[in-house]
């Protein structure tokens, strides 16, 4: 028996000796003169087990076999280059295995480091939507970025000029651009004072994109203006390592053309790089006069090492286009023959000014440096600036500005004696004036990143200097007065320091579990002068803005994620000016949280994705009027948007691809008191308003595409696409009136694109697109203005509709264009 015992302990004490395995290896860099990488982590997921490996990048994992099966799979990550898989077999008749593995350099992708820092990581408790470069080229024949991201989930696009081309915008869950941070590669693009993105000033900037990234709702700390509803992230960090030249032409409706031609040298002597484009557009519009012509160019030189890399970037903007900012009036944008009206520089004789243009132009310069440092750091520096300088040009016809009851064509809004010609005082002129803006943006945005075996740290943050100059000019009037030609009659300065820090940190603490960590301070320090130069405001904020989440992953094909931010924002420029110094509007809030479920399968993926997004301050217009007349926004105490997105993707066949998405959202004010003018009295009449909906914020969005692959040889492929898309009801106040609101819309664009190699072009590509194949006669934004008045008020003014009663809306509309289409050729060597 006690033979039997001794037997017995001596099993148990070696049973768990004669299980244990070791696995070993070296890693190396896949280059023409391989290295060893030390630092690197070797990480066995299931087994929650890892290392580190040795400077001649050894490494060595002792595994308990009794935990798993037939096989071992192993992660293996190093900053500065691609992480790897490998998965290594145990076939139990012995207990040493050996896993080298080399892996290929990251600093050849640049945008590596630089977007992490911004964006969203697949295992981060955020909604991120992906496109690559390569999708966005194919979407690509000339008009700018919203509309090739308007098929995207919850996306609601518009264009003044109906076309697609010029002045475009974008909303995202109801947020409008102000609402958006858009940043490139890492650098804010926002403007500092309006928080406005202008994608007019970037004509063409999407052939230049490697990638972009949409996330939606408060998302991850960014730099420059927070994030109060989505985020468009976009990199041109990218190295071609081949020689290329492409060429592109599109033609369409509306006389629409763009001409780019993009080139880029390859990786020449193994380190330097040049890349470029140049880009030319114009159309004419489908509203009348809506014309736009713009310029871009886009050039990058960069030097790339194995463990360090320097990229310079400078990229510019050119934009003429003519005004299409009044709309259609509402009874006109149902009338086939008069849907394009456009008043803007019209004159009394019915003749219109030629130049009542908008002419900008932007030039950014960027400067970028990454570099990979031991013990698994990474370091990324950048240098920007950004200069701006444009005007809009306006003709004020005497005439017609008296009839409005507008002020603008009298000699006293300018400050001017009223001259006088012929014995008789002249109190207004036509007149001719240009508003300009000239603006310097400078500044510097870094990150430092640590990856471990179970947990990756980002430390960053971002820091900048704006400098606005706001100026109107007469550059002509009929009648002179006491000026000379080029009078300023108001010259204005505004001074915006913006700086940010922010600590970030994802922890596997388990196989499945995860938790995410983002800590943000944001201060920023604002003056500003006002138009009339009689007053000079200061506005300091502290914004802190916590982020927390956590995740579950069961294996690559399923996710849940849960996760709770805080987002702050300074109002606007305007939001100053018009409120005066008596009535200073206060920061908004946000609390934001989302629920997401994502899964995978063979040849199908479903994203369901459930948010909660409470406002507080939130500043919208109500009619609420300043001592000089002019609308204020003022602060909403609370308003939310509740609702849910699905998005998903079904390869039926080879042949057929299906995808889409849906969003259904409760988007509401709590209560809020309304303001009309009363122009009987010269009053304002208040009106008390209790859940009603958020402007433009409409409860249904949803899109479908079907693509089929017609031929799909080694050389040669033919593709067609149907892509339709439904926007629900949206209001254009907060009023919930049916009177002011947009009807629900539907339409659908087609695409057909051919694409081939051959022996003389590396890429051969034709597209046609027909954009609203099914002609729906729709508009997609509208301003509106209510007022009292006991006659029959502005009879002549085609803008005013009567409500009821005595009361009366202005209200234009912005329809867009019925079935047109665009041809496009691109040939690539």
């Amino acid at each position: 028996m006690k033979r039997i015992l001794v037997l017995l302990a001596f099993a148990l004490i070696t049973l768990p000796l004669a299980a244990q395995i070791t696995v070993r290896g070296v890693v190396t860099s896949q280059t023409a003169d391989p290295e060893p990488i030390g630092g690197a982590t070797v990480y066995a997921p299931d087994l929650q087990l890892g290392t580190t490996t040795d400077s001649l990048g050894k490494w060595e994992l002792t595994l308990d076999q009794t935990k798993f099966a037939k096989y071992v799979l192993l992660q293996f990550r190093s900053v500065g280059f691609q992480s790897a898989v490998v998965t290594v077999q145990l076939n139990g008749q012995k207990d040493d295995y050996r896993s080298d593995i080399s892996l290929r350099p990251e600093v050849y992708q640049l945008e590596g480091l630089v977007v992490r820092s911004v964006r969203v990581e697949e295992r981060e408790p955020f909604v991120g939507y992906n496109l690559s470069g390569d999708q966005l080229r194919s979407r690509n024949i000339g008009q700018d970025m919203p509309f090739l991201l308007r098929f995207t989930p919850s996306a609601v696009v518009t264009s003044d000029a109906g076309s697609g081309f010029g002045y475009n915008g974008m909303r995202i869950r109801g947020s409008d651009a102000t609402r958006t941070n858009v940043t490139i590669n890492g650098i804010p693009l926002n403007d500092s004072e309006s928080q406005g993105t202008f994608w007019v000033n970037l004509p063409d900037f999407a052939s230049s994109v490697s990638s972009v990234q949409i996330q939606r709702g408060v998302g991850t700390s960014t730099n420059g203006a927070g994030a109060f509803g989505a985020g468009v992230h976009l990199s041109t960090l990218r190295l071609h390592e081949d020689a290329y030249g492409r060429l592109s032409q599109s033609y369409g409706s509306f006389n629409s053309r763009k001409t780019a031609l993009e080139f880029g040298t390859g990786l020449t002597g193994k380190q330097f790089s040049i890349d470029g484009r140049i880009s030319r557009i114009h159309s004419d519009g489908y509203i009348d006069r809506a014309s736009a012509d713009q310029e871009s160019y886009y050039l990058s030189a960069g030097w790339w090492g194995r463990k360090s890399n320097v990229q310079a970037i400078v990229f510019h903007g050119q934009e003429r286009t003519y005004q299409a900012w009044f709309g259609v009036p509402a009874q006109y944008a149902e009338q086939a023959d008069l849907r394009t009206y456009n008043p803007a520089g019209q004159r009394s004789d019915g003749t219109f000014h030629d130049d009542q243009v908008d002419n900008y132009q932007q030039t950014h310069y960027q400067l970028h440096y990454q570099q990979s440092l031991p013990d698994n750091w990474a370091l990324h520096l950048a240098g920007h600036y950004t200069r701006g300088a444009g005007y809009f040009e306006e003709y004020k016809d005497r005439e017609l500005e008296a009839a409005l009851f507008s002020p603008e064509a009298t000699f006293s809004f300018y400050g001017l004696a009223n001259p006088i010609v012929g014995g008789d005082t002249l109190q207004s002129t036509d007149l001719i004036r240009r508003r300009w803006l000239d603006n310097h943006y400078v500044g510097t945005v870094f990150s430092l990143e640590h990856s471990a075996t179970a947990w990756t740290l980002t430390l960053g943050g971002a820091a900048s200097r704006y400098f606005g100059r706001h100026y109107g000019e007469l550059i002509w009037a009929r009648f002179a007065s006491n000026s000379e030609k080029g009078f300023r009659y108001y010259d204005a300065d505004a001074d915006k320091t913006d700086a940010n820090v922010y600590g970030k940190i994802d922890w596997s603490f388990t196989t499945d579990w995860s938790a995410y960590l983002d800590l943000q301070i944001r201060h920023v320090d604002y003056s500003l002068e006002g138009l009339d130069n009689s007053r000079t405001d200061r506005h300091r904020y502290t914004f802190f803005n916590p982020k927390v989440g956590l995740s579950w992953q069961s294996g690559p094909t399923s996710r849940l994620f849960l996760s709770l931010a805080v987002a702050q924002r300074e109002p606007g420029r305007f939001d100053f000016l018009d409120a005066g110094p008596d009535r200073i509007p206060r920061p908004e809030q946000l609390l934001d949280l989302e629920l997401g479920w994502k899964k995978s399968w063979s040849k199908a993926s479903l994203a369901i994705n459930a948010f909660g997004m409470y406002y507080h301050d939130q500043l919208a217009l109500t009619g609420t009027i300043n001592q000089d007349a002019l609308p204020v926004r003022v602060n909403i105490p609370k308003s939310s948007r509740i609702g849910a997105e699905i998005s998903g993707n079904w390869q039926v066949s080879s042949a057929l691809n299906l995808s889409g998405s849906a969003a259904l959202s409760d988007n509401r004010i709590a209560s809020f008191t309304e303001f009309i003018d009363n122009w009987d009295t010269g009053q304002q009449e208040s009106v008390l308003h209790t859940n009603t909906h958020l402007a433009f914020s409409p409860p249904h969005i949803a899109d479908l595409s079907a693509e089929y692959l017609i031929t799909n040889l080694d050389h040669l492929q033919l593709s067609a696409q149907l892509i339709s898309k439904y926007v629900g009801r949206q209001y254009i106040d907060n009023t919930s009136r049916i009177e002011t609101s947009l009807d629900p819309y539907w339409f659908s664009d087609v695409v057909i694109r051919f694409d081939a190699q051959t022996t003389v072009f590396r890429e051969f590509s034709a597209s046609l697109l027909v954009r609203n194949a099914f002609d729906a006669r729709f508009s997609s934004n509208a301003w509106t203005y209510r007022y009292i008045s006991g006659f029959d008020a502005r009879p002549s003014d085609p803008y005013a509709r009567l409500e009821q009663g005595n009361t009366y809306n202005l209200t234009g509309f912005f329809p867009q264009a019925g079935r047109n289409i665009m041809v496009s050729l691109t040939v690539g060597f």
